[in-house]
């Protein structure tokens, strides 16, 4: 999932473009994320162009630094939330 529809405007250098996404695909694939419009998605999304607008462009960093951001409930992943909620419906 590419990180460019949630830069709104700001334009960053293609590296720095680069490590954002490359950050963002990890966020995404290490919480289950899938759906472009899930809140979760565009918070993730948020916190590493924040961190990137402050100085971050290693995609490593960026990405643990935004999953850090986000705190699952104890014991649950977001993914594992998401399929819960599946069986439910």
């Amino acid at each position: 999932m590419p990180i460019t529809p949630y830069l709104k405007g700001k334009v960053f250098p293609p590296e720095e473009t680069r490590a954002m996404g490359i950050a963002f695909e990890q966020a995404c694939r290490s919480l289950g994320l899938v759906d472009k419009s899930d809140p979760l998605t565009e918070i993730i999304a948020a916190k590493i162009i924040e961190l990137a607008h402050r100085g971050e462009h290693d995609p490593e960093r960026l990405c643990a630094r935004a999953l850090s951001a986000y705190q699952p409930p104890v014991g649950r992943s977001h993914g594992e939330e998401r399929s819960k909620e599946s069986d439910r419906k």
